[in-house]
């Protein structure tokens, strides 16, 4: 692809991902602003493209629940690039030809959230999926730990199969690999549970604060804690029994919580993000939708200052 043509590529897909104004032909088969991107799913099934030319970008959104390695690549005889970019339209990875064909493939650990993928390249059909790849590695103290959140009932019922909300990990060929993950409470009496799946062998315990352990367990293959906790922070440590990979899901069973809680330095709130407009004097654009304890959501448009709306979440 000539220096020039990459270039306004480049540029093309920052814009559209920015949300800055349409570019290319008229008539695409996808979106080319984050209002109008076509849903990746991850590990779902492959979405067929075409790019018309040097100008034009297709966008996809993929919202990802839980934190994981994902892989997205691209298939076919068109010479493709990828961009991956956050929720806010910063670049987190681009790629253009690591994949088969001369096309683009892009690995990368996320947290849960809303990503775009910015397709382009030279003039031909395409096509772009995701999945998960290979699990990343988590720190092994309480000062490396990764945050493991805590979702409610409610939670589990809305997104299906539940392990898509579950955290991947590893356990890696070293004496006693050890993950460590921060589990934040938010109300005293909580009824938590933290499971392992997968086909490896780990064993989990629960440690509060001062690393007093609470909690273990070593059934054969995955694990499952259930324990009782007050409003404070904890540490789940999951280990194996043998090298592979595994994803580890906790959950409040009780109602959800009706409280405040302030916990310093603890962000509490479950994100889920949409697209769409605040009202109708604003420019639609990237809106993120927190759900607060009460079940009311604040939109928040990205770069859009000092307005919020709350609803009640349903």
């Amino acid at each position: 692809m000539a220096a020039k043509a990459l270039d306004r590529c480049v540029a093309g897909a920052a814009a559209a991902a920015l949300g800055l104004g349409a570019m290319g032909m008229a008539g695409d088969d996808h979106g080319e602003t984050p209002e109008t991107a076509t849903l990746l799913e991850v590990g779902g099934a492959p979405v067929v493209g075409s790019i018309s030319g040097d100008a034009d970008v297709d966008v996809f959104r993929i919202d990802l629940v839980g934190s994981a390695s994902v892989e997205i690549r691209a298939s076919g005889q068109t010479d493709t690039r990828g961009e991956l970019l956050d929720g806010s339209g910063g670049r987190i990875s681009s790629d253009e030809s690591s994949g088969a064909d001369e096309n683009f493939r892009i690995v990368s650990d996320l947290e849960p959230g809303i990503y775009y993928v910015a397709v382009s390249g030279s003039a031909g059909d395409y096509s772009v999926f995701a999945r998960l790849g290979d699990a990343p590695d988590h720190g092994d103290t309480a000062a490396t730990a990764t945050l493991l959140t805590l979702y409610n009932k409610v939670d589990l019922a809305r997104i299906s199969p539940n392990v898509l909300l579950a955290t991947a990990g590893r356990i890696w060929p070293s004496t006693g690999d050890v993950d460590v993950f921060r589990l934040d409470v938010p109300r005293d009496a909580a009824e938590v549970t933290i499971r392992t799946a997968g086909s490896t062998d780990t064993y989990g315990r629960v440690l509060d604060g001062a690393l007093n352990e609470l909690a273990a367990d070593d059934r054969e293959r995955s694990f499952r804690l259930e324990v009782r906790l007050d409003v404070g922070t904890y540490y789940v440590e999951v280990g194996g029994h043998e090298v592979g990979t595994y994803r580890v899901l906790a959950w409040d069973s009780g109602e959800p919580c009706e409280c405040e809680v302030a916990l310093p330095g603890i962000d509490r709130s479950i994100v889920r993000y949409l697209t769409g407009p605040i009202d109708e004097n604003a420019s639609p654009g990237l809106v993120a939708a927190i759900v607060d304890a009460q079940g009311f959501v604040r939109l928040r448009r990205t770069g859009f200052a000092g307005r919020a709306v709350r609803s009640r979440f349903s």
